[in-house]
């Protein structure tokens, strides 16, 4: 008797399905897909409370009464007829798997009608067993399944509790809403709506209705477009004061498809590395639309994951547009208020470093109070920060030095001669700054800065039109330095080194010596000469923003950055570790002059809201805000 025999089609088919329907949603995810290749505008999703019975309806094309039932065959589709159509695959649902897949573990009721039909079709599946009826229904299709995996026990057994298949199902259609924001989504679940989506065509506003991005934070989002040849691109992208602890607030979306994209991820990275701290990520939506020949969506059994036929150019479109999209759109002076102030870590709750939401936000951005703590030394201002949270802050035009001077006012002002006692002018003072790195007689200062106060010799406190700004001068001078070492990046090693008249020997211990055998590289990139004798390192350059003073012990703290580090960023971390080592220190007395320099350099530095590692700069507490400490609701 032959050991091997043939499994009956139910069988076979059920074993499939374990490929496309791992779980409820997977079979969500289908049968939505199937919709939006029927050309469907409107979808509506409900699922029951223990979420084994969902029903899907839609106003597509719908199916006439043969089609109906070829689509619960084995291997039926409507998407390829040959091998070669694999390569140009446009629609969802290619696989032609998903409707007998989900039909041999559930029960199955299909409506369906065309527009030519003048009555439409019921097609009930139960075990394989297909049975056809003429049915009164509207144009489109509605699948109910019912009861899923009630012939395989041990698959709903391994299920999670409803609340967390739904929040699976929540997600899927969430990024199919978003990704086809044309289309309008319903979502409803225990008879209960979740979200609506309009339907509007924009991406933003599909983000904002199925909560993907909160709508009080819609403001914090930059949108870019572009077409390419035969690419087109879409994003919204988050500035630095959104960022989460995990990338699940990145959405990529390849050909209409939401996919695991490490091409897209990586850019992100980079793109975002010295604007927020490092281990956290953007909120990103990337939508990305190429020749179909040139994705292969073939290489995953849910189609979670694609390959390209050329990566490095996708990688180089992308990094070169949102870079650029970043750096024109992100800075100290385009930030808008955030009136929302409450903090509250419970539940994952949003909230940014410039500006806390309030408790009923239902996403998840990052709560850091704590990143903002480690910042601020003194107690008093702790208080206040622990007390209000802080907001982002806008800024106006930059103009005249002169232009708005009060002879009446007795703040002192930055730009006014009466801030300078001894000197004439703005100008005859910056050329008198021994710590100024160049001439800004051209620049200036928004006319409502007035400076009333220096604490701790770290902090300046500037009153504003909106309120009162704090600025911290070490993180400040920070990016000033990493901006114009970044600036200075294309013009080669000269540029950033300093020769040093006799060597310096280094101490290092044996560790040391081997970290910097190992970032050898991009610190010679940046301005370091090094010279191996008797088994021991020479110091014979050093870049042109460091002093020789204590030079061992900043080299030491530069190699301590960069072990802990990625090696993916090694320059970029160089870069960084060496603008910060190089910034003058909280606790350092600065001058007036000194400390106008340092403002007006700052003031007018691209990426003005951040140092290279993700710190604020500064931090705004509006008049409302500081009216309502003391005035509370």
């Amino acid at each position: 008797m032959p050991k091997i025999s043939v499994l009956s089609d139910l069988i076979a088919s059920q074993i499939a399905a374990g490929e496309v329907v791992e779980r409820p949603a997977s079979a969500v995810k289908e049968l939505v897909e199937n919709s939006l290749d029927a050309c469907a505008d409107f979808i509506e999703i409900q699922v029951s409370k223990d979420c084994l019975d969902f029903t899907i309806t839609d106003n597509g094309l719908g199916m006439d009464p043969d089609d109906a039932i070829l689509a619960f065959e084995r291997h039926a589709t409507s998407k390829i007829t040959n091998f070669e159509d694999l390569r140009m695959i446009v629609s969802f649902g290619f696989r032609g798997e998903a409707l007998n897949s989900i039909a041999s573990v559930a029960k199955i009721n299909c409506q369906t009608k065309t527009k030519d039909q003048k009555e439409g079709s019921l097609v009930e599946v139960v075990n394989g067993n297909i049975k056809v009826s003429q049915h009164a229904c509207a144009v489109g299709t509605k699948i109910e399944v019912l009861d899923l995996f009630f012939n395989v026990p041990a698959r709903q057994k391994f299920l999670k509790k409803p609340k967390t298949e739904f929040s699976q199902i929540y997600e899927i259609i969430q990024a199919l809403a978003i990704a086809n924001s044309k289309v309008r989504f319903r979502l409803k679940y225990d008879n209960h709506l979740s979200f609506e989506t309009s339907g509007s065509n924009s991406i933003l506003t599909a983000a904002i209705e199925t909560n993907f991005i909160h709508k009080d934070y819609a403001k914090n989002f930059i949108h870019t477009e572009n077409n390419i040849d035969d690419k087109s691109l879409k994003a919204v992208l988050s500035n630095p004061q959104l960022f989460k602890h995990d990338r699940k607030g990145i959405l990529a979306i390849v050909n209409g498809r939401v996919v695991r994209c490490p091409v897209i991820l990586k850019v992100l990275d980079n793109c975002y590395n010295d604007i927020i701290p490092r281990g956290r990520y953007p909120i990103a939506i990337i939508l990305l639309n190429i020749a179909a020949q040139d994705v292969d969506v073939n290489i995953h059994p849910t189609k979670k994951e694609i390959r390209y036929a050329d990566g490095v150019n996708i990688f180089q479109l992308l990094q070169a547009n949102l870079s650029e999209a970043l750096r024109n759109n992100i800075s100290f002076t385009g930030l808008k208020h955030v009136e929302d102030i409450s903090s509250d870590t419970s539940n994952n709750i949003i909230v940014s470093r410039l500006g806390m939401v309030s408790s009923d936000v239902q996403a998840d951005y990052l709560v850091d109070s704590n990143f903002q703590q480690s910042y601020i030394n003194d107690k008093a201002l702790q208080s206040a920060m622990q007390s209000v949270g802080t907001d982002s802050f806008g800024r106006t035009e930059v103009t005249n030095s002169n232009s708005y001077f009060n002879e009446s006012n007795d703040n002192y002002d930055l730009r006014a001669n009466k801030f300078f006692r001894q000197e004439s002018s703005l100008a005859s003072a910056l050329k008198e700054n021994v710590y100024g790195s160049g001439s800004y007689e051209s620049l200036s200062l928004p006319w409502d800065f007035k400076l009333i106060g220096y604490l701790n010799n770290t902090y300046f406190l500037l009153m504003t039109q909106d309120g009162l700004l704090i600025v911290e001068q070490h993180i400040a001078h920070e990016r000033i330095n990493y901006e114009e070492l970044l600036a200075k990046s294309t013009l080669g090693k000269d540029a950033y080194s300093q020769k040093l008249a006799l060597p310096i020997a280094l101490n290092l211990s044996q560790s040391e010596k081997t970290q910097l055998e190992e970032n050898i590289t991009p610190l010679e990139k940046f301005g370091f000469e090094f010279v191996l004798q008797d088994n021991s390192y020479n110091l014979t350059a050093i870049p042109v923003t460091l002093s020789v003073n204590g030079i061992n012990e900043i080299l030491v703290k530069i190699l301590s950055e960069l072990q802990n580090g990625s090696n993916d960023h090694k320059n970029i971390d160089a870069l960084k570790s060496i603008a910060c080592q190089s910034a003058i220190k909280n606790g350092m007395f600065l001058n007036n002059v000194q400390i106008v320099d340092l403002l007006t350099r700052w003031y007018h530095t691209p990426r003005n809201d951040t140092c290279p590692h993700g710190r604020p700069i500064a931090i705004s507490l509006t008049t409302n805000k500081l009216f309502n400490m003391f005035h509370p609701q």
